[in-house]
């Protein structure tokens, strides 16, 4: 009788851990933003590459939880993490081996933005700036160094503080700003004195902005993103998600 007892107890108690796992449905999935538009926005969690891995998420049946650390801690987290997403990453030669790369969202183009001159070439650029500003751990960064601008051409700024850069053109600190053609543009257009600076021609070779996973990532996880970008992209909805924030 006691066997029986504790036979039946056994059966409800891993009945119980059975009902708890399935009432807790799938892990969370962390997903590290940009707080930076038309790419993401901490206020209210929007733009192309937040929309973009949510939708993701939800069609591969996941659940992700949105947040906005420092851009370079979210970069550090996420490399040295596992299966931690992150959003709004070019994928660069300096990073291609950091990172495991999911599913690309949409071109990403760079020009120099100055109150005068337009540079189309990194040459013309190298040899007339004195100062060009820069955001820290960014792809922009990796670019110059790797065209040859020396450190002291460089103003490196914050990715939390890129909303100071016109300014600083304004008032003469720096000469240019290497910036993202429609990050530039989208901080711009509703400036006062939008009318005064000159947003260049792309300069460059493009890059992709992925969405990508640390290292260390699930297979499974991995997989069912792939086919969800897949699906997206075929279906339209990657560009439907980009025409929303031109």
């Amino acid at each position: 009788m006691k066997t029986h007892v504790k036979s039946c107890a056994l059966a409800l108690f891993m009945a119980a851990l059975a009902l708890t796992a399935a009432a807790a449905g799938p892990p969370l999935i962390i997903v590290n933003g940009i707080d930076l538009m038309p790419q993401g926005r901490a206020s209210d969690g929007r733009g192309i590459m937040t929309d973009a891995v949510m939708e993701a998420l939800k069609r591969a049946g996941l659940t992700g939880q949105l947040q906005f650390p420092p851009w370079r801690r979210a970069q550090k987290e996420t490399m040295n993490g596992k299966d931690i997403l992150i959003t709004a990453l070019s994928r660069t030669p300096e990073r291609e081996d950091k990172y495991t790369w999911i599913f690309p969202v949409f071109k990403y183009e760079r020009s120099f933005v100055t109150l005068k001159q337009r540079y189309d070439s990194f040459e013309t650029a190298k040899s007339l700036i004195k100062q060009v500003a820069v955001t820290g751990g960014s792809a922009q960064y990796d670019i110059l160094a790797r065209e040859g601008f020396s450190p002291a051409q460089l103003q490196i700024i914050p990715l939390e503080r890129q909303r100071i850069i016109p300014t600083l053109l304004l008032n003469g600190r720096v000469d240019a700003w290497f910036a993202v053609t429609a990050e530039a543009k989208f901080a711009l257009k509703n400036l006062a004195e939008a009318s005064r600076f000159v947003v260049g021609p792309p300069v460059g070779d493009f890059t992709l902005q992925y969405v990508a996973c640390s290292k260390d990532c699930s297979p499974e996880l991995v997989a069912k993103l792939k086919k969800a970008g897949k699906q997206m992209e075929a279906e339209g909805t990657l560009d439907a998600i980009i025409r929303r924030y031109q």
